[in-house]
């Protein structure tokens, strides 16, 4: 039996106060965003995804919007800063992907529940894998990926 995946949310209040826990996506995702994007005028930081280990690389850098844009073609928003789910394998209806505005903040589709940085939006542009299973020569892939379609040469090289 696998445990069940559960997503780390923090909401951050303009009066300071902060709540914070795991949902799984099926369950509580949907509800938890509708409840942000209703009360979206008190809210300063209302998602925040948690990242890896950094690495010295300068695409690790980039802003989601750069990134989106250099990958995806994506330079437009809606008010909420989402847009319909570029992956291959998520025929998305409506803007369910939002995309932050600073690396820290990354990315995440809440019709498919995946999100990361740079690297986790290149792995799954060519069926790859992302989040904690993004490593090793999975990683290399999403590095060579980025270096290909960008032209960014990979450090150290």
């Amino acid at each position: 039996m696998t445990e069940p995946v559960l997503l780390p949310c923090r909401v951050t209040l303009a009066d300071g106060t902060v709540a914070a826990g795991a949902f799984p996506p099926a369950a509580h995702t949907r509800a938890f965003l509708n409840a942000i994007v209703a009360h979206q005028e008190h809210v300063a930081t209302w998602l925040e995804v948690p990242r890896g280990a950094r690495i010295d690389d300068p695409v690790d850098r980039w802003t989601p919007r750069e990134y989106f844009a250099a990958l995806c073609g994506i330079t437009e928003y809606d008010r909420l800063g989402k847009v319909r789910c570029p992956l291959p394998d998520h025929d998305d209806p409506r803007a369910s992907l939002w995309i932050g505005e600073t690396p820290d903040e990354g990315w995440f589709c809440f019709g498919c529940s995946r999100g990361g940085r740079i690297f986790d939006l290149a792995s799954l542009l060519i069926g790859g894998p992302w989040g904690v299973d993004l490593r090793g020569d999975a990683f290399r892939a999403a590095r060579a990926e980025i270096e290909r379609r960008l032209g960014v040469p990979i450090p150290g090289r």
